[in-house]
């Protein structure tokens, strides 16, 4: 099973999210009385419609509706519609992290051949790829000393197993791991890297971890860098987290209805807040949201508000998109949020 995200360029005309509460309810017979219990697990639900899609779009759209396999992979999504009310400073700090201008800003070692097409990038091995950079930035972008951040590369295994996987390492300069040497990830996807700035300048960088033959190639549709809050403390559960890594003394960071996503052991999940975010003079905070955490986040966990994501299943009976004259295609889905592991 695998994930893959919708192209975020994608035209959307709507997008409904709402929420799947798992409640029991029984009613009393003779007085009508209804009582409800919860069983946990509750989530979000979301219908995207994509309008209009035509030339590249419509292919994006056609070819990523393929990938999922109906319910057999998990889709990657984010609300279009959303946007932030809060005050939080994050932005994405990457000029091309989504390949719009080739692979402008983007470099990689001399064993790799970089290229770019319908706004994917290719990274292709043209010699030993053991212990390389696959993908670097070949740039450094500003940086908060002391500040978290989020490094982030949708990875797809292309030609070859790159069966040891890989890693994203963060530097102070470019190519580099000076601030963190990544966990290897053997699991293609989304890969997440967290990181507190150590200066006023950052680069980030996809190491391979494994040999692939002459040809063999992974393909990366996005990139991300941004600042993130993260978990304060371990085994937290329900509706509430503690965070740290805020500006201090704010109020206002984020406010209700803001989503977020938060890394759990299940995954992406994303939620909604229920209550405003302040801070305190060390920069720690309370975060009230629905849905409660399905999974248990570890402590210092990214908590990511750019872009936030979730992983989600196909609930249609068959992925359809409908054409019309002109080669115009249109398509509605329904999607509901779901771990890796069903």
């Amino acid at each position: 099973m695998s994930d893959y995200l919708i192209p975020l360029y994608s035209r959307v005309a709507t997008s409904t999210f709402h929420y799947v509460d798992v409640t029991a309810m029984s009613t009393n017979n003779f007085t009508g009385t209804k009582r409800t219990a919860t069983m946990g697990g509750d989530r979000l639900a979301a219908t995207l419609s994509l309008s209009a899609q035509q030339g590249a779009d419509r292919a994006a759209m056609i070819g990523w509706m393929m990938q999922l396999r109906g319910k057999q992979n998990r889709a990657i999504l984010i609300d279009h519609a959303a946007k932030l009310r809060g005050s939080f400073p994050t932005f994405d700090l990457l000029a091309n992290g989504q390949f719009g201008s080739s692979f402008n800003s983007w470099s990689a070692s001399a064993n790799f051949a970089l290229t770019v097409q319908d706004r994917v990038l290719r990274t292709t091995a043209v010699g030993a790829t053991l212990g390389l950079p696959a993908l670097y930035l070949n740039g450094t972008v500003p940086t908060v000393t002391g500040a978290a951040y989020v490094a982030r590369f949708m990875v797809h295994r292309g030609r070859g197993l790159f069966t040891g996987g890989y890693r994203i390492d963060v530097g102070s300069a470019v190519n580099t791991n000076s601030i963190a040497t990544g966990t290897a990830l053997a699991a293609f996807g989304l890969g997440t890297q967290t990181f507190i700035a150590s200066g006023t300048a950052a680069s980030m960088r996809l190491w391979i971890l494994s040999a692939g033959a002459i040809g063999d190639y992974l393909q990366i549709p996005y990139a991300s860098l941004a600042r993130c809050l993260l978990v304060d403390g371990a085994a937290q559960t329900g509706s509430a987290l503690a965070v740290k890594s805020l500006p201090a003394s704010t109020l206002g960071l984020l406010l209700t209805a803001d989503l977020f996503e938060v890394i759990t052991s299940l995954g992406s999940e994303l939620k909604y807040l229920t209550a405003p975010l302040n801070s305190d003079a060390s920069g720690k905070g309370y975060l009230q949201f629905e849905p409660p955490l399905r999974g248990v986040p570890a402590d210092g966990a990214p908590i990511i508000v750019h872009q936030p994501m979730g992983r989600f299943l196909y609930m249609g009976s068959f992925p359809t998109w409908i054409n019309d004259p002109g080669v115009i295609s249109s398509a509605t889905f329904d999607f509901e949020e779901a771990p890796p592991i069903t």
